[in-house]
C-alpha cells in the first residue's frame, strides 16, 4: 500500500487497556479516534485487533484516498481462525 498518510495506533497507547477497546459493546470510544484520525487528513489507520490478527487492523477511509494513492491487497486472513464464536459475551 502506498498512501501519503497512514496512522498508526501503537498497541492500547496513552493510558488505554485492551479491555477499553476490546471489552465494550459501546464504540464511543474507538468511533472518537477514529474521527480524530479522519480529522488529521488520514487515508487510514493502522490499529491493534481485538481478533489477534497478526498485523492488526487496517482501515481506510475511501473518501479521504488521494487520486495517487496505491490500495493493493497482498494477504488475507479468516477471522473465524481467530474468534472463539462459543465464548463471545
Amino acid at each position: 500500500m502506498a498512501v501519503h498518510q497512514l496512522i498508526a495506533l501503537p498497541p492500547y497507547s496513552r493510558g488505554m487497556s485492551s479491555d477499553d477497546i476490546c471489552g465494550s459493546k459501546h464504540y464511543a470510544l474507538t468511533h472518537a479516534i477514529a474521527e480524530t484520525v479522519r480529522r488529521r487528513g488520514a487515508e487510514g489507520l493502522l490499529i491493534p485487533s481485538c481478533t489477534k490478527f497478526r498485523g492488526g487492523n487496517l482501515i481506510i477511509f475511501p473518501d479521504l484516498v488521494r487520486p495517487e494513492s496505491v490500495i493493493r491487497v497482498v494477504d488475507t486472513e479468516d477471522p473465524d481462525l481467530f474468534v472463539d464464536w462459543n465464548n463471545l459475551s
